[in-house]
C-alpha cells in the first residue's frame, strides 16, 4: 500500500491488519469500512474502490476518502498489491452535512409553520409549498405546485403582482417586499392575504420565497370603519365628505369628455312638523328619511349618485345628464319618489321636496360654488311652496359647438371615415377606428374634435352611435366581404351611449344578415369603445357588468376602453369589465418623451394589461417621434395619420384584404428598420382625398405632397432611389407614387 496524506501511515498501519477497528474508525463508518478492506482482494484490473470515514486523528475525528486500485500482480494474475489513496476530505464533508441540518432545519420550520410559506422559480411556478399555504389557498398540494403564484390571485389583483415580479427580475430582485393580496378559493372565497417575498438560495439556485398570512378579519374591521367613516350610518348614503368628493370626480371627467354634469339639492318638506306631531316623534322622522332616500336612489339612474348631507338634506349628482329635457325629467322622478305616502304606525305620511338644481358654470368652478348654487336654487322652491323643482339662476349652457348633428343625420350631412389600426410587430391591419365627421355645405369638413364634443356633451349620442353601427358592419360588408369576419371596428361611444337598451336593438339590426336574421357570417367583431372615466363609473354596478356582458353575448361584439391612464381605472378593471382592446391616452404617451418615471409607468400598465389579454393601441400617432414611443412602451398596434388618415373604408381596400403597412422608423435609424414584400416587384402609397368638398383635407399640403412625401421616406428606408418625377398619376383627388425596387433588394427583403 501507498499513502498521501500526512495521517496515512498510521491508517495503512490499521487498515493492514485483520483486526477489528473500532475505535479507530468511526462506529457509524466501522462496519462498512471493514467489509470495503475485507473485500480489497477482488479487486478488477482498472477497478478503483472509493469510501469516506471518519478516522480517530491525534484525538479528533477526521474525514478521509480512501481510494483503492490494484498496483501489482504474479505472472498467473494473483493480485500482490493494492495502491492506496487516501484524501483529507474533511472540510467538504463537514460543509456538506451542514448544509444538510440546515435544509433539514428549514425543511421542519417550513413545514411546521403557521403560516402560508411557499418557494417560486423566476417564472412563478410554485418549488415547494407548506400545509398552511395550501389551506389559505383553498386548494390541495398538488393542485397549488400545477400552477403559478398569480393564478391563485383575485382577477383584480392579477395585473399587479405579474408587473412587481416583471419589476423584480429586472431590478435584480429585492432584499424584500411587503404588500396586501386577496386570494380567490377554489370555493369562491375571497381571503385577504399580507404577501411577504425574499430571495433565498434554495438547493443552490436564487428563488423566492414567499409568505402569506391571513389579515381578512382585520381588513374587513377597517374597511367597516372605512366605510363608517364616509357613509351615513342612518341611510347607508355617502355622507358630506364622501358625495363632495365624489363631486369634484364628476367634475374632473366633464372637463376631460365634455359630459354634462346636473347637481341636485334635495330638501324634504315638513319634516319638522311631523317630529313634533307624530306619536313616534323622532323615530318617525327617521323612518321618512330612511324610505326618501331609499326611493330617490330607485328614481335616479345605476350610474347617478346620491349622498346625504345631514338632516333632511340629500345631493344627487347626475353625469352626461345629455340635454335640459333629460335635467327636468330627473328632477321630476325625484320629486314624484319623495311625494309616495308612508305607513308610520297608525297614521299615513306623505312629505314633498323642495329640489335645486345646478350645472358647472365652466371648468373653473369647484364642487363647493356648485352645491352653493344648487342649495340657493333650493331654497328658492321652498318659499315659492315647496314641492317644486327649481333651477340656478345660470345653468346649463347650451352645446360650446353650435354643431346639430341630429339634423345632419336628417339631411345625409354625416359620413363615415375610418382610420387603420395596425400590428406593430407585422404591419397586418387589425381592423379599423371609425370617424364621424360631418359635412357643412360650402365649407367642408366640420374639425374633428368640434364633432366628438357634441356628440358626447349633447342629445346626439345615440342616434349618431346607431347610426355608426349600422354604417360600418355595412361598410366592412360592400368593401372587404372575403375579409369581413377576420377584421374589428372600434366605434367610439359615451358610457350612457353603450348602457341604453336601444343600442342592444341597433348593433342586433346591425349584425343582421341580408335576410334579416341574426348571423355573425360576413359580420366584423365590433368593439363598443368607451371612454376610461365613463368605465369607472359604470364598473362600480353589477347591474351594468351584466349588462355588458349580455352585449358582448350577442354575437362578435367587445368593449374597448379608450384613453386610458389607470387614474380612475385599475389595470385590473378591465378583466373586471371583460375589455378586449386598451388605447392609451395621447397625453399619456407623449409625457414619455422627456419623463423616464412615466415611460416606466406606461410601460407597466402595458405589461399589466397584456398579461389578463387585452390588446393595448397607441392612437392620434402623427409623427415619428410618437411611433418610437409606441414602440418603447411595448403596445401591440397604432393608429392616426401617420398610419393612416381618416377616410372613406375603400380608400383601404387593399390592406383590408390582407395587405401589410410599412411602419418606418425615425429617420435616423431608417436604414435598420426598412421592411418590404419579398414578392413584390415594386412598392405602392395611394390615398384619395375624403368624399367631401376639394376645400378641405386632413393632410397637411396637397394629396400630392402627402403622397410624395411618403413615397421619399419608403425609398430611403429602401435603400433605393427616386425618378426624378415620383408622383405618377394626379387628379386632385387620387395620387401614386412607385418605386422601383432591384432584383437583389427584393431577395434580401
Amino acid at each position: 500500500m501507498s499513502r498521501s496524506d500526512p495521517d496515512g501511515g498510521e491508517l495503512v498501519h490499521h487498515l493492514r491488519g485483520a483486526g477489528s477497528l473500532e475505535g479507530i474508525v468511526h462506529l457509524d463508518e466501522v462496519d462498512a469500512l471493514v467489509e470495503w478492506r475485507d473485500d480489497l482482494g477482488s479487486l478488477m484490473a482498472g477497478e478503483v474502490r472509493l469510501i469516506e470515514a471518519r478516522f480517530l486523528l491525534r484525538g479528533m475525528w477526521k474525514w478521509r476518502e480512501l481510494r483503492a486500485m490494484e498496483f501489482r500482480r504474479t505472472l498467473s494474475g494473483e493480485l500482490l498489491e493494492v495502491m492506496l489513496v487516501i484524501r483529507d476530505v474533511d472540510d467538504r464533508v463537514e460543509g456538506a452535512l451542514r448544509a444538510a441540518e440546515q435544509d433539514r432545519a428549514f425543511r421542519e420550520v417550513f413545514d411546521a409553520s403557521p403560516v402560508g410559506l411557499a418557494v417560486l422559480d423566476e417564472q412563478g411556478r410554485f418549488t415547494t409549498v407548506n400545509d398552511a399555504f395550501c389551506t389559505l389557498a383553498g386548494r390541495t398540494r398538488d393542485a397549488v405546485l400545477a400552477t403559478v403564484y398569480e393564478a391563485l390571485l383575485h382577477p383584480e389583483d392579477r395585473a399587479a403582482a405579474v408587473v412587481a415580479r416583471a419589476r423584480r427580475s429586472t431590478d435584480g430582485g429585492a432584499s424584500a417586499t411587503s404588500s396586501e393580496r386577496r386570494l380567490l378559493r377554489s370555493d369562491g372565497v375571497v381571503v385577504w392575504v399580507r404577501v411577504r417575498t425574499s430571495d433565498i438560495d434554495y438547493n443552490e439556485e436564487t428563488r423566492t420565497l414567499v409568505s402569506l398570512e391571513d389579515v381578512t378579519a382585520s381588513k374587513e374591521t377597517e374597511d367597516q370603519l372605512r366605510y363608517d367613516s364616509l357613509h351615513d350610518e342612518l341611510t347607508g348614503l355617502p355622507n358630506r365628505r364622501l358625495i363632495i368628493d365624489r363631486l369634484e370626480q364628476a367634475l374632473t371627467r366633464s372637463r376631460r369628455t365634455r359630459g354634462r354634469v346636473a347637481v341636485y339639492f334635495i330638501d324634504l318638506d315638513d319634516l319638522k312638523r311631523i317630529n313634533d306631531t307624530h306619536p313616534w316623534q323622532h323615530r318617525a322622522g327617521d323612518i321618512l328619511i330612511t324610505s326618501a332616500a331609499v326611493s330617490i336612489r330607485e328614481a335616479l339612474r345605476d350610474t347617478d349618485t346620491l349622498g346625504r348631507l345631514g338632516g333632511d338634506e340629500f345631493l344627487a349628482i347626475c353625469e352626461d345628464v345629455g340635454d335640459d329635457a333629460t335635467v327636468a325629467d330627473v328632477g321630476r322622478r325625484i320629486l314624484a319618489a319623495v311625494r309616495r305616502p308612508l305607513q308610520i304606525g297608525s297614521e299615513l305620511v306623505s312629505v314633498t321636496a323642495s329640489v335645486g338644481v345646478a350645472a358647472p358654470e365652466g371648468d373653473a368652478e369647484t364642487a363647493a360654488e356648485l352645491i352653493r348654487r344648487a342649495d340657493s336654487a333650493m331654497y328658492r322652491a321652498k318659499s315659492g311652496g315647496g314641492a317644486r323643482l327649481v333651477r340656478a339662476d345660470t345653468d346649463l349652457a347650451p352645446d360650446p359647438t353650435g354643431l346639430d348633428l341630429v339634423g345632419a343625420l336628417k339631411r345625409d350631412e354625416l359620413r363615415l371615415h375610418y382610420r387603420p389600426v395596425v400590428s406593430l410587430a407585422s404591419g397586418a391591419v387589425l381592423g379599423v377606428t371609425t370617424v364621424v365627421r360631418l359635412v357643412i355645405p360650402e365649407r367642408g369638413f366640420a374639425p374633428e374634435h368640434e364633432v366628438i364634443t357634441a356628440m358626447h356633451a349633447g342629445p346626439a349620442a345615440l342616434p349618431i352611435v346607431h347610426w355608426a353601427l349600422q354604417r360600418a358592419v355595412s361598410d366592412v360588408r360592400t368593401v372587404a366581404p372575403s375579409r369581413a369576419e377576420a377584421l374589428s371596428v372600434w366605434v367610439s361611444m359615451p358610457g350612457r351611449a353603450a348602457m341604453s337598451p336601444s343600442t342592444r336593438t341597433a348593433l342586433l339590426t346591425a349584425l343582421a344578415g341580408p335576410a334579416g336574421l341574426l348571423t355573425a357570417a360576413s359580420a366584423p367583431s365590433l368593439v363598443l369603445d368607451v371612454h376610461e372615466v365613463d368605465i369607472a363609473s359604470m364598473a362600480r354596478r353589477e347591474s351594468v357588468q351584466r349588462h355588458l356582458a349580455g352585449l358582448t353575448a350577442l354575437g362578435p361584439l367587445a368593449l374597448g376602453i379608450q384613453h386610458f391612464t389607470a387614474d380612475t381605472v385599475p389595470v385590473g378593471m378591465l378583466q373586471l369589465v371583460g375589455a378586449a382592446s386598451m388605447s392609451l391616452d395621447p397625453d399619456l404617451l407623449a409625457a414619455t418623451a422627456d419623463n423616464h418615471s412615466v415611460e416606466d409607468l406606461v410601460r407597466a400598465l402595458v405589461a399589466g394589461a397584456s398579461a389578463l389579454g387585452v390588446i393595448t393601441i397607441a392612437t392620434n400617432i402623427s409623427s415619428y417621434e410618437q411611433l418610437e414611443m409606441a414602440r418603447a412602451v411595448g403596445v401591440h398596434a397604432v393608429q392616426g395619420d401617420l398610419i393612416g388618415p381618416a377616410a372613406p373604408l375603400d380608400s383601404y381596400s387593399d390592406l383590408l384584404h390582407g395587405g401589410q403597412m410599412f411602419l418606418p422608423a425615425a429617420p435616423a435609424s431608417a436604414s435598420a428598420s426598412a421592411v418590404t414584400d419579398a414578392a413584390a416587384a415594386a412598392a405602392a402609397i395611394t390615398t384619395a382625398s375624403p368624399d367631401a368638398p376639394e376645400a378641405t383635407t386632413d393632410h397637411a399640403g396637397s394629396t400630392s405632397e402627402w403622397v410624395g412625401d411618403m413615397a421619399e421616406t419608403l425609398a430611403r428606408q429602401l435603400g433605393v432611389a427616386l425618378p426624378p418625377s415620383p408622383i405618377q398619376a394626379h387628379d386632385g383627388a387620387h395620387a401614386s407614387a412607385w418605386i422601383d425596387v432591384p432584383e437583389e433588394t427584393r431577395a434580401e427583403t
